[in-house]
């Protein structure tokens, strides 16, 4: 290793021969109001930067630069401030302001003293990776060194810190450089030691993490939602264990009855994903399934024919058991057929009433009844008997009543020659006087 490379590790050396005749300086001693608690104990007059610059002058500037930052916005940088100081303290650079630890100067001439961990790290780390330079690495920072003799322990420990982590960042794979070895040397933001690493990290083990993010990801030493379903809470149950964050599902087997599929992409539970998970055999883009427009026998209609039933499936519906097959909509009509009361001459959804149809005049045939249902009121409200499909008299109206429906108390009734003709109601005369007949049929109320 060159002479260049090792500048960096060994600029505490430098530090220590600027402060052989004196002791670390602060400015005036008064308070930075305009930092917060934690920074003006790290970067204040008498913070742990300025104690442990001593008379570096550069090192000075620079505790002096970063405070005229973190000055800009106080509470932002109380943290960074926090983790800088905990590590200090914990390195035995420094001590919280109002403690002794740390600041003695000097000892007798020739008495040994008991030197700081870092001081003891550092001086092990170069003699395995610098063995050229632990002569005067002992000589400054050993149990009779020099440090201890002409200035305070806080500062021979920065020093030896300072040469430690410049060692540890050329040498990461040499244990003897490691700035931790256990977690009792970490504290703060970065609790846990990494043993391989040799360096303070968020976490180590899930103890070191709490709240939202209870479990620690031991691959990058971050606090993580989960690293397996028992830290999940019910609402989302499952780990997704490559992103570690807890979801909904990671397998169809976590889904509930009403969405019974897992969409492992999204980790979400859904209707579907595949055709065969829907009765209609079609699974749509959204995870749900296509519900059929249409089936061959439905509450209202018999379909016949080939078609779509609006979810990719044909439909062969064959031909109608009664009536014949509108071509254009697929269903069975006998609208307008004769048909006999009582029996099954009319097609589903029709039934036979006694009507008149301008083309064929009065008697029983199949109507659907689709318009003009029995008790809508019929507008205009026309005399009885006028309010007929074929009559123009209730045309053009937002309600008309058809053939089958006539005017009875302002309403559209079904006509009728006897009382079978009329459900639940009674078969009356016309309001003319004439008796019921074919071609003076009553009317139902």
């Amino acid at each position: 290793m060159n002479r260049a490379t090792l500048a960096f590790a060994f600029s505490s050396l430098a530090l220590l021969s600027l402060l052989m005749g004196g002791l670390a300086a602060c400015l005036d001693g008064s308070a930075d109001a305009a930092l917060g608690p934690m920074c003006q104990e790290y970067l204040g007059p008498a913070g742990c930067c300025l104690s442990a610059a001593g008379n570096d002058a550069a090192a000075i500037a620079a505790c002096q630069r970063t405070a005229e930052i973190y000055r800009t916005s106080p509470a932002q940088w109380e943290d960074s401030c926090k983790s800088a100081l905990d590590q200090a303290i914990a390195r035995g650079v420094c001590a919280r302001l109002g403690s002794d630890a740390g600041t003695n100067l000097g000892n007798d001439a020739g008495t040994a003293v008991s030197i700081s961990p870092a001081c003891t790290r550092f001086i092990a780390c170069t003699s395995a990776v610098a063995p050229d330079q632990s002569a005067g690495t002992l000589a400054a920072y050993g149990p009779e060194g020099s440090c201890w003799k002409t200035t305070s322990t806080k500062v021979c420990s920065s020093g030896c810190a300072t040469g430690l982590e410049g060692l540890h960042r050329l040498h990461p794979e040499a244990s003897a450089c490691a700035l931790c070895v256990s977690d009792s040397e970490c504290s703060g933001a970065t609790p846990g030691c990494d043993p391989i690493a040799g360096e303070c990290v968020t976490c180590t083990r899930d103890s070191h993490c709490s709240g939202p993010t209870p479990a620690c990801d031991v691959a990058t030493h971050q606090c993580v939602a989960c690293n397996s379903s028992s830290q999940c809470p019910n609402s989302l149950p499952a780990c997704h264990v490559t992103a570690h964050q807890c979801v909904q599902c990671n397998s169809s087997s976590q889904c509930t009855n009403s969405l019974p599929a897992c969409d492992v992409t999204s980790h979400r539970c859904v209707e579907c994903i595949k055709g065969t998970d829907c009765d209609s055999g079609r699974c749509e883009s959204n995870h749900t399934c296509c519900v059929p427009e249409h089936v061959c026998d439905d509450a209202n209609k018999e379909h016949c024919g080939s078609f779509d039933n609006g979810c990719g499936t044909m439909l062969s519906c064959g031909s109608c058991s009664v009536g014949t097959c509108h071509n254009d909509f697929n269903y069975c009509e006998t609208y307008g057929d004769p048909c006999t009361p009582g029996a099954a001459s009319c097609a589903k959804g029709e039934s036979c009433q006694y009507d008149y149809i301008y083309q064929w005049g009065f008697g029983y045939r199949c109507r659907s009844g689709y318009k003009g249902d029995e008790g809508d009121t019929c507008t205009p409200a026309c005399g009885w008997p006028v309010c007929y499909a074929d009559t123009s008299e209730c045309r053009g109206s937002s309600l008309a009543c058809f053939g089958s429906m006539t005017v009875g108390g302002g309403k559209c009734r079904l006509m009728c020659l006897t009382n079978e003709d009329c459900p639940g109601t009674t078969c009356h005369a016309p309001v003319n006087g004439y008796p019921i007949s074919e071609s003076q049929p009553g009317v139902c109320f």
